[in-house]
């Protein structure tokens, strides 16, 4: 299974490191940032920028790209270990972000501790976290409200999905 994930910037800003991470580039800006797709070329929306924000990034990943699993944020709002950084140095701020590195630490508890071939664990592990990353997207934007102990149960549930087909 492949992951990756659109980091969307209509500025040409850093952008984390990693194979993981795909820097597109949305907007009318004439020049081409160093080392960005554009969210303009295949099949796009992209004209609809003004209105549709880092949505024609998504509509364009949608199309064009053939990762399994793909994931979406904005240049300044990217997936952290967990740590909170308000405040924080755009340096520090970088020291936080997911990275493979972490990643593979916790494929690898995964294996070591629980029985699962590496294929498998990097596939639970990703698709929980993409999960897990997408309900705290939901809650924090106030688009659903839910009570902290049926984020658990939504949580385990999804895990028996994934690991025992149920």
């Amino acid at each position: 299974m492949s992951y990756e994930i659109y980091v969307v910037s209509h500025k040409d800003n850093r952008m984390p490191e990693g194979n993981i991470y795909i820097p597109v580039q949305v907007g009318p800006a004439k020049d081409d940032f160093s080392g960005f797709v554009r969210d303009n070329t295949g099949e796009n929306i992209s004209e609809k920028n003004p209105n549709y924000c880092e949505l024609t990034a998504q509509y364009w990943a949608w199309k064009n790209r053939k990762a399994d699993v793909k994931g979406l944020v904005h240049y300044r709002r990217l997936f952290s270990k967990g740590k909170r950084m308000l405040g924080a140095s755009l340096e520090k701020k970088y020291e936080n972000v997911l990275d493979e590195k972490w990643n593979q630490g916790a494929i690898i508890n995964l294996v070591n501790k629980h029985g699962y071939s590496f294929e498998e664990a990097k596939n639970l592990f990703m698709n929980m976290w993409l999960y897990a990353n997408g309900l705290a997207t939901l809650i924090a934007t106030n688009e659903i409200k839910i009570e902290e102990q049926e984020i658990l149960v939504k949580l385990v549930k999804f895990y028996k999905i994934l690991v025992k087909g149920e």
